[in-house]
């Protein structure tokens, strides 16, 4: 165990500069895992022995079949050996007789006797040394079988010497063989973890260096863009309100995408439903499937929101102005403009009732629950608009109604009370099967069509191998989304009313102050292009916008409308150890994020090699 432990240290020294920001309790806690790990290993040992023990007494009941075997091979030699002394007996006895009758034929007939007494005579002779050779024969067969036995006894002697001596030496080959193994997968597991995190690292070096080396080419380029950012914002305030809007809503940056999922910006969507919003306190929500032609209140507004805010979730910014930047289980979010100086986007947030009431909404403070800028309504957490039947998608256009019908939000708009919003919830109507997340470093992000036809479009940077406490997972079931960002997917694991989830997040979303510890810890799952180089996916399809969103409840099966509603839900299923497809399994936190996580959450999805979001079945309904 001491031994073990300085190995630990030694190894905890070399990942010295991968680990600098790590504190002791964390070298203890590793030092701790690895002395269980060695623990397992001579458990391991122990049973290793056993079972080689069991192999022993095997090969000696095998020793003992042998001796059987040997000593019926004994008795069929001396059973031959008897019947060559019976066979010699009858011999001697038929020659005795055939004397006999010789004497009585020479009394009666002892002419012919006389004559051939001297035939007689060599007949004797004959038979005499005819006997003896026999004799001789036998004995020597005697002397033979007596050696072969003796040989052979002594061969069985020597057998079960070897079959031990080969049996113990078998032993501690394989003893041996397991504790090289074990060394070697250990050394192998450290090694592995060692060379991801040094990769990283130099990613990182490599990384800053890089930006280090461009830095003033870089203000160059930013300052020619303020330039022209400036002219383009002067040119701007000159144009119509329709305008701008159209300028506003095309997706930000200059993205030339790959070719992987340029299909998908083609965004050719219908309405499946819209929603209407009164901004005001006791406003009605109402939802339409046909158009706006009826509506049905599935709420109200209890608070309505009169500010926006840059706060507190910066890349909201890759959505576009005048559309639901993000959909959550417990908040919607719409992008209204753009901070240059804080670098951020501008949005509102619509929040449901959180349990305990209105009140306690109001205290609330967490990323997903605003201070400022902030709508509160009377629709609990986890169902209607937020992840119910008429949650809105990201990237679904949000309009303000006038007298001469929706109009566009515009640029920097800020909502005013009693103003009407309706969010028309379209979806692509040629949308793929399912994306699959093969789940180790390096491995493919791919596009699963309807007629099983796979094609890669990007790549796991890092795997997920645990659990977090993730808040919004409690309002919805395992398998299931609880959050669509653009740049990130959070993913229930845990039932209904409990905690525990992770979360596919975008590397560039990765690289932000706020996430960069997301690249390090098990509960995160980071994507990118094939290519550091290609065009970022931040807010854009298929991902990131106008395909996924949170929508569940435990009532659809019992509906009279379960078809339309079991199809048009995200599911996430999962694949473990590369065997068959099966459901998310079913894993819970204690929700106090004053308690540390247990150890198991860190490694809970460490078996998990694929993960799959199948999305709904393309709706049927009016082209956009």
């Amino acid at each position: 165990m001491a031994k073990s432990f300085w190995v630990v240290i030694l190894i905890c020294s070399l990942c010295l500069p991968v680990c600098a920001t790590e504190n002791i309790e964390s070298l203890t806690k590793r030092i701790s895992e690895l002395e269980k790990g060695n623990l397992v290993l001579h458990e391991d040992l122990a049973r290793t022995r056993l079972e080689l023990d069991m192999i022993i007494t095997l090969l000696q009941k095998n020793v003992s079949t042998i001796d059987a075997k040997t000593d019926g091979q004994k008795k069929e030699l001396l059973d031959k050996t008897a019947d060559l002394n019976k066979l010699l007996v009858q011999e001697t006895t038929a020659r005795e007789e055939l004397t006999k009758k010789a004497v009585a034929d020479e009394t009666a007939h002892s002419a012919e006797l006389s004559a051939q007494k001297a035939q007689d005579d060599a007949l004797q002779t004959t038979l005499a040394t005819t006997k003896k050779e026999l004799l001789d024969q036998i004995e020597a067969l005697r002397t033979q079988l007596s050696r072969e036995l003796a040989a052979q006894a002594e061969l069985t002697k020597k057998m079960t010497a070897d079959s031990s001596r080969e049996a113990e030496l078998n032993a501690q080959k394989a003893l041996a063989a397991s504790l090289q193994l074990s060394v070697e997968g250990t050394k192998k597991d450290l090694l592995g973890s060692f060379e991801a995190l040094q990769k990283q690292l130099n990613l990182e070096i490599t990384a800053r260096q890089e930006l280090a080396r461009n830095s003033a080419a870089m203000n160059a380029d930013l300052a020619n863009k303020l330039n022209v950012l400036t002219k383009a914002l002067v040119e701007l305030a000159e144009r119509t309100p329709q305008e701008r809007v159209s300028f506003a809503t095309a997706p930000p940056g200059s993205h030339s995408y790959l070719s992987e999922i340029l299909d998908q910006q083609k965004l050719n969507r219908v309405e499946i439903y819209r929603l209407r919003i009164v901004n005001a306190a006791k406003g009605e929500i109402t939802a339409s499937r046909d158009g706006g032609k009826t509506w049905e209140a599935i709420g109200h507004v209890d608070t309505p929101v009169e500010t926006i805010t840059n706060e507190p979730y910066l890349p909201r910014k890759w959505a576009p102005v005048g559309v639901v930047a993000a959909t959550a289980v417990n908040a919607i979010a719409v992008r209204t403009g753009f901070d240059t100086l804080a670098d951020r986007g501008l949005a509102f947030s619509i929040l449901p009732q959180m349990p305990g009431g209105a009140e306690a909404t109001r205290t609330t403070r967490n990323t997903r629950h605003l201070p400022e800028g902030t709508m509160l309504t009377d629709i609990p957490a986890g169902s209607g608009i937020f992840g119910g039947d008429w949650t809105p998608i990201p990237g679904n256009p949000v309009s303000i109604e006038t007298h001469d019908g929706l109009q566009p939000i515009p640029i920097g708009y800020t909502p005013k009370t009693h103003d009407v919003l309706v969010m028309r919830v379209l979806q692509p109507k040629d949308s793929p099967q399912a994306y699959i997340f093969e789940n180790r470093f390096g491995g493919a992000v791919s596009e699963l069509g309807w007629d099983g036809h796979e094609k890669a479009i990007g790549k796991v940077l890092k795997p997920v191998f645990g659990i977090g406490r993730l808040d919004e997972s409690s309002f919805t079931d395992a398998g299931r989304l609880s959050a669509s960002l653009n740049g990130l997917l959070e993913i229930s694991v845990a039932p209904a009313g409990k905690v525990g989830g992770f979360e596919i997040l975008l590397y560039d979303k990765g690289m932000t102050t706020e996430m960069m510890r997301a690249r390090f810890i098990p509960q995160w799952m980071v994507i990118e292009e094939f290519d550091a180089h290609d065009p970022t996916w931040e807010g854009i399809a298929p991902l990131f916008l106008a395909y996924l969103h949170p929508s569940w409840s435990s009532n659809d099966w019992d509906s009279s409308d379960w078809l339309r509603l079991v199809t048009s839900r995200v599911l996430i299923d999962v694949r473990i150890n590369n065997g068959n497809w099966q459901p998310m399994p079913k894993l819970a936190l204690d929700a106090d994020a004053k308690k540390p996580l247990p150890e198991w959450a860190r490694t809970a999805l460490k078996d998990i090699t694929h993960v799959r979001i199948l999305l709904p079945v393309p709706p049927k309904a009016q082209e956009h």
